[in-house]
């Protein structure tokens, strides 16, 4: 149910998907920040990792980040080459 989805990711920040529903975890995601919840905790699994190796993931994440972030066109760059009006 959509309540217990809710408090799932109320509780440490986890969706989950059954097979067949039309979200993905990213909508979920997308769904539960827009309405507002923000989790109590993180999943337990992520206190299995030393501090060292959580830094060393976390930068690993943030350098795959801005290795994209570096080949996207701005914003203005995007809406000129794909959504602006014609010009008369």
């Amino acid at each position: 149910t959509l309540q217990r989805k809710m408090d799932l990711f109320c509780s440490n920040g986890r969706v989950f998907r059954e097979g067949t529903e039309l979200f993905t975890e990213l909508s979920w995601l997308q769904v539960m920040v827009g309405q507002g919840l923000v989790p109590r905790g993180h999943h337990p699994l992520a206190d299995l990792m030393s501090d060292a190796d959580l830094a060393e993931f976390l930068d690993d994440v943030e350098g795959v980040i801005r290795k994209c972030v570096n080949v996207m066109p701005s914003q203005a760059d995007f809406i000129q080459a794909n959504c602006a009006a014609p010009r008369a």
